[in-house]
């Protein structure tokens, strides 16, 4: 029986976790490695074009586009029986649709290890995109938090800042600029729950 030996790592929080910047501090290692690696984002993420970046990181790194309906076009840059360690990163995973986890799956069975960064939670608290899926197949879990923009706690919820706006799957606002970090309870009063 052949068994994978590739990794599934996933990154994950709110909004101003410091995805992102993980992101940038594995870049570094597999540079250093000399692991060659491929950056995948969403074409819906059109802030930066063709590149990753930070806000809070002065670095960025090339990514090709992908359609997010269409993640298979990944595997199209994934090199057959290449004997060189390969990784992929893709980044803002959440945009994705739910075929996102077969590709997962596939790069995993070719050897390939995969690095995902995205958010967990929608602005409704609801599992985003295939995030759920790709945490429960994941190897590894690295959970962000971030500040609560309210009362300075320990944040993993990202909200609408006009908490009278829907979030709705087909209209997402692409940016942080519409949204804030809070901890659970001012999410909670923010949203009028409770």
């Amino acid at each position: 029986m052949n068994s994978s030996s590739a990794i599934l790592t996933v990154i994950c929080g709110p909004m101003k976790s410091g995805k992102s910047k993980e992101l940038f501090s594995i870049i570094d290692r597999l540079n250093y490695q000399k692991i060659k690696y491929i950056i995948f984002k969403p074409k819906i993420d059109s802030r930066n074009e063709n590149t990753i970046s930070s806000r809070y990181y002065s670095q960025s790194n090339e990514a090709i586009i992908i359609d997010e309906q269409n993640p298979q076009e990944i595997l199209n840059y994934i090199p057959e029986n290449s004997l060189e360690p390969l990784t992929t990163l893709i980044d803002e995973a959440h945009f994705f649709s739910s075929e996102l986890i077969s590709v997962v799956k596939s790069l995993l069975s070719k050897e390939v290890n995969v690095i995902i960064s995205g958010l967990d939670l929608d602005a409704n608290m609801k599992t985003f995109g295939p995030m759920g899926d790709l945490l429960a197949l994941s190897n590894k879990i690295k959970k962000l938090n971030s500040v609560c923009e309210r009362c300075y706690n320990v944040a993993n919820f990202s909200a609408l800042k006009d908490s009278q706006q829907s979030f709705e799957k087909d209209n997402i606002l692409v940016g942080n600029e519409q949204y804030i970090v809070l901890c659970r309870n001012c999410y909670l009063r923010h949203t009028q729950k409770c």
